[in-house]
C-alpha cells in the first residue's frame, strides 16, 4: 500500500501495534490493549481504541481523494481508590498522546495528525470499585484511490429515490459472494424487526433540489447504507464490521451510476456506532452516507 494510504482497519492496527512498542516503558501500567469495546473481564488499566467516523475530500487528480477519520482512544482503570484510578487514566493518556507526537505518521498511514477533544476521569460505581476514564480523540487524514468504475452512457431521467434504493440494493445482493460473502441479510431499511446479522440496510433518507436551468434541474437523493454485525467484546468482532464495510464502500464506488440511475455518486462520510438491539445484545451499526446526484429533467 502506498505511503499514507490505509483504511479504517489498517488505521486502527497501527495506532496499537505504535503503542505496543511502549509496553514496558511509558505504558507500563497498561495491562491490556484492545482495537475494540472492552470487556467485563477486562484486567485495568485498559486502553480501548474505538472508530468515530470518517470523511471523504475529493477534488484531487490521478483517482486519488483525501479521508479524515476520527478515532477514540480510552483509558479505563477499575479501583477501589478513586484517586488512583483517576490519576493513572489522565497520565496515561497524556503519555498516549507524547507517543503520537513522536510518531505522528503512524508508520506511514497518516500525513496529518491532529489532537480533538480530550476527556478526563469521568466515573462509572462497579459495586464498591470506581471505573475511570480518560479520552483522547485524534483527528487522521490519509489518502485513497478509487476503485475502476464502472461509467454508463446514458443516464436516466426523474428516477424515483424508492426506484434508486432499489437498485442499489440490486447492485449489494449482486457482489455478496464476491466482496462480503459473510453477510446474512440485505434489505431495505428502516427494518423492524433487526434482521438476521450481518446484515446491510439500504434506505433514501432525503432529496435536495438545485435548478441548473429551465426545466432541467439537479438533485441530490441521500441514501444511507447501514452495515450491522454482532457486537462481541473483542477484536475479531470490530474486524468483521470493518471488513463488510470495506467491502460495501469498493461495490458502491465502483457502481457509482448504477447502471444510469444517477449521473454519479459520492460517499459523503461513514459513521462507527456501537447499538444496543435488547436487554443483552448489542450490534456494531456502521453507516456510509451516499450521496447521489440525479437528473429532474421535463
Amino acid at each position: 500500500m502506498a505511503a499514507y494510504t490505509t483504511t479504517m482497519s489498517g488505521l486502527l492496527t497501527a495506532m496499537k501495534s505504535t503503542l505496543l512498542l511502549y509496553q514496558n516503558t511509558t505504558l507500563a501500567k497498561l495491562k491490556h490493549y484492545q482495537k475494540s469495546v472492552l470487556n467485563p473481564q477486562t484486567v485495568f488499566p485498559a486502553l480501548a481504541i474505538l472508530p468515530i467516523n470518517e470523511t471523504y475530500e475529493y477534488g484531487l487528480s490521478n483517482s486519488k481523494y483525501d479521508v479524515t477519520r476520527n478515532i477514540s482512544l480510552q483509558v479505563f482503570d477499575l479501583k477501589f481508590d478513586q484517586t488512583q484510578s483517576h490519576d493513572n487514566t489522565v497520565d496515561l493518556i497524556k503519555a498516549v498522546k507524547d507517543i503520537f507526537e513522536d510518531n505522528h505518521t503512524i508508520s506511514g498511514t497518516t500525513y496529518s495528525l491532529k489532537w480533538d477533544a480530550e476527556g478526563y476521569g469521568n466515573t462509572i460505581q462497579v459495586g464498591n470499585k470506581f471505573l475511570k476514564r480518560s479520552t483522547l480523540n485524534v483527528s487522521a487524514k490519509s489518502r485513497e484511490n478509487f476503485s475502476t468504475m464502472v461509467t454508463t452512457g446514458t443516464c436516466q431521467s426523474n428516477v424515483n429515490p424508492k426506484d434508486l434504493q432499489d437498485r442499489i440494493k440490486t447492485y449489494l445482493v449482486n457482489n455478496k459472494a464476491a466482496y462480503y460473502s459473510t453477510v446474512n441479510t440485505i434489505k431495505d431499511s428502516p427494518i423492524e424487526p433487526i434482521p438476521v446479522l450481518p446484515a446491510v440496510l439500504v434506505g433514501a433518507g432525503y432529496k435536495s433540489r438545485n435548478q441548473e436551468a429551465p426545466a432541467a434541474d439537479m438533485s441530490t437523493v441521500y441514501v444511507d447504507v447501514a452495515i450491522c454485525t454482532q457486537l462481541f467484546a473483542k477484536e475479531t468482532s470490530l474486524n468483521h464490521n470493518l471488513s463488510i464495510t470495506e467491502g460495501v464502500k469498493d461495490v458502491l464506488q465502483i457502481n457509482h451510476q448504477f447502471g444510469g440511475y444517477c449521473e454519479y455518486s459520492n460517499i459523503e462520510n461513514i459513521e462507527y456506532e456501537p447499538e444496543q438491539i435488547d436487554e443483552r445484545n448489542f450490534m456494531y451499526r456502521t453507516v456510509i452516507n451516499l450521496a447521489c446526484k440525479m437528473r429532474e429533467y421535463i
